[in-house]
C-alpha cells in the first residue's frame, strides 16, 4: 500500500468517537487545525452557560420565553484538533463505532443525556480557519436540515422534558477524555439512543420505550464484560424446572432448553443488574402512594424483567409495548397505570403494566449517569 502523510495504521485498530478524539488530542495540546460553531436545537428553557475542554456552551437566550418551542437555545464552539484530510484506506469495513452521526450530534447527544433535554445538532454555522478572518467566516458546508419535533396534540409523556436547565450541569461530559477509546464509544452511542428516545417520545412512544432499553442493553452488555458479572456457567431457573416437571416432560428436553433459553435470560439478568447496580433516587416529586411504584432494587426486579420481556416480542414477534405503558400520566401524575385496560385491540391486567414511560426514562438516564461517574 503505498504511504500517505495522513494515514497512520495505528489509527486503524481503535474506533473512537470524534468528540473523544478531539478532547485527547487537545488535552495532549496536539496542532490546532480549525474552530467551528453549530447550533443545538431543543424545547426546554435553557439557562447559563459552561466550557469544558475544548468545547464552549454558548445559551442564545432564545428560550427565555419558556414556552416549550423548539429554538436553537444552545450554540457549541469547538475547536478542533484533529487532521482536516486524513487517509483510510477502504479495503476492510470499519463501523464498531458507527451511530449515525457526526461530531456535533455526538455532542448534542451528550447535552440531551446529561441535562435530559430533547436536543439535536444543527448544522455548522461559522468555522474559524487558522490565520484567517479572526470574526470567522459564515459555512453552509455539510448543512443539517432543521429538526423538526412532531406536533403534540396531547399531553407529553415526559414533562419534566420541558423544565429548565442549567449549562453548568454539563460538567459529567469531561468524563470522556478520562476513560479509553471503547469505553468512550459505548457512551457515545448509549447517549444517541437515549437522545433518539426522548426526541420521539410524544411521536412513538412504543420505539422511545425500545430505545431506552437498548440504552441499557448497550450499557449493560459493556459494564457486564468488564466487571464479569455474568458467569459462562448456565442452569435453568428453578421456576422452569418446575413447569417441566409439572407438564411430565422428558428430562431430555432440559439441556436443549438450556441452551436455547440462555442468551435471553442472560440478557435479561445482565438488563436488571445494571439497573439495579447505579438504580438513581427516586424523582424528587412523586405523587400520593397509591400511585406510585415500588422503588428499590427488588421492588423493581420483576417490572423490569417485563419490560425486557416487550422489547423482545417487539423485535421478534411485532407485539408494541402495552398500549396503557405509552400514555402520559394524568393529573394525579402516577408512575403506572391504574387498572386493567383494553385498548387498540388489546387487553393488559394491571400486573402487567409495571410503569409508565416517564418513570422508565427517569430510571434509564439516572442509571447511565451513574454508570459514567463509576468509570473515574
Amino acid at each position: 500500500m503505498p504511504e500517505h502523510p495522513n494515514f497512520a495504521p495505528a489509527e486503524l485498530e481503535e474506533a473512537a468517537p470524534l468528540i473523544y478524539t478531539n478532547w485527547t488530542n487537545f488535552n495532549a495540546d496536539k496542532e490546532l487545525s480549525r474552530t467551528i460553531e453549530f447550533g443545538v436545537f431543543a424545547d426546554a428553557r435553557i439557562i447559563g452557560q459552561s466550557k469544558f475542554g475544548p468545547y464552549d456552551f454558548l445559551n442564545t437566550l432564545a428560550s427565555a420565553v419558556g414556552n416549550g418551542s423548539l429554538t436553537q437555545a444552545i450554540v457549541v464552539r469547538s475547536v478542533c484538533h484533529w487532521p482536516e484530510y486524513g487517509f483510510k484506506p477502504m479495503y476492510k469495513t470499519q463501523d464498531s463505532h458507527y451511530h449515525g452521526g457526526d461530531h456535533p450530534d455526538e455532542l448534542a447527544a451528550l447535552i440531551s443525556l446529561i441535562l435530559g433535554i430533547r436536543a439535536q445538532a444543527g448544522s455548522i454555522t461559522r468555522e474559524f480557519m487558522l490565520h484567517g478572518d479572526p470574526y470567522g467566516s459564515p459555512t453552509t458546508i455539510g448543512s443539517k436540515p432543521i429538526p423538526i419535533l412532531p406536533p403534540l396534540y396531547i399531553s407529553p409523556r415526559i414533562p419534566r422534558l420541558r423544565s429548565e436547565y442549567n449549562l453548568d450541569e454539563l460538567e459529567p461530559i469531561t468524563i470522556l477524555p478520562r476513560v479509553n477509546a471503547e469505553t468512550a464509544s459505548v457512551i457515545v452511542k448509549v447517549a444517541r439512543m437515549y437522545q433518539q428516545a426522548v426526541w420521539l417520545v410524544d411521536a412513538q412512544p412504543s420505539m422511545s420505550w425500545l430505545l431506552l432499553v437498548s440504552a441499557i442493553e448497550t450499557a449493560a452488555n459493556y459494564w457486564a464484560l468488564q466487571k464479569h458479572i455474568i458467569s459462562d456457567d448456565y442452569t435453568l431457573p428453578e421456576e422452569l424446572n418446575e413447569i417441566i416437571a409439572e407438564h411430565s416432560c422428558s428430562s431430555s428436553i432440559v439441556e436443549p432448553l438450556s441452551k436455547y433459553m440462555e442468551k435471553y435470560t442472560k440478557a435479561t439478568t445482565k438488563f436488571v443488574k445494571f439497573i439495579q447496580e447505579f438504580l438513581p433516587d427516586p424523582p424528587e416529586s412523586r405523587p400520593e402512594a397509591a400511585y406510585c411504584i415500588e422503588f428499590t432494587k427488588n421492588g423493581l426486579k420483576k417490572g423490569l424483567e417485563k419490560i425486557y420481556d416487550y422489547r423482545s416480542r417487539a423485535l421478534h414477534d411485532g407485539i408494541s409495548f402495552p398500549y396503557p405503558m405509552c400514555n402520559a400520566p394524568s393529573h394525579y401524575h402516577e408512575e403506572m397505570p391504574m387498572g386493567a385496560t383494553r385498548a387498540q385491540n388489546g387487553i393488559w391486567s394491571k400486573e402487567d403494566m409495571p410503569m409508565l414511560l416517564h418513570i422508565f426514562e427517569h430510571i434509564v438516564r439516572g442509571s447511565i449517569l451513574n454508570w459514567l461517574q463509576s468509570l473515574c
